[in-house]
């Protein structure tokens, strides 16, 4: 009965240990190049409404990023309403609302087409209930 082990060779560990390096380098390039997915900062991605059709972009433009970069991504020919991100984000989920409906030109503006349609937020953050109660004196 023979007994054999098998020994990596030493152009094994060498390969392994530059392939190592090399997975090591990778994943600090990238929290270099994207300092602000790694620190969970603000998302950058745009923001749509619901309509009976298809979504509908909020805005043309959107300004995002950190202290240290600023990155301003523009959208044209798309679609838009002029309602603000901001106002958006604050409309009650599945409600319907009336939205101006526009075109994005090249600089990114919404520019009104003069028709609306109905459009709603699903995505709508959970909205905070004011309790209220009476104090006694």
């Amino acid at each position: 009965m023979t007994i054999t082990s098998k020994v990596p060779s030493e152009d094994t560990l060498v390969m392994t240990t530059l392939s190592l390096c090399g997975i090591f380098a990778l994943i600090f390039s990238l929290l270099q190049m994207y300092p602000a997915n790694a620190q969970n900062t603000i998302d950058c991605s745009p923001t749509y409404l619901q309509t009976h059709g298809k979504q509908i972009l909020v805005g043309c433009m959107k300004s995002c990023g950190n202290e240290r970069q600023t990155v301003v991504a523009r959208q044209s020919d798309v679609e838009c309403t002029n309602v603000t991100t901001d106002i958006a984000n604050k409309m009650q989920k599945y409600l319907g609302y009336m939205c101006p409906v526009g075109w994005c030109n090249k600089t990114g503006d919404c520019v009104l087409s003069g028709l609306t349609v109905e459009c709603w937020n699903a995505n709508a953050r959970a909205s905070r209930t004011v309790s209220s109660r009476a104090e006694i004196l």
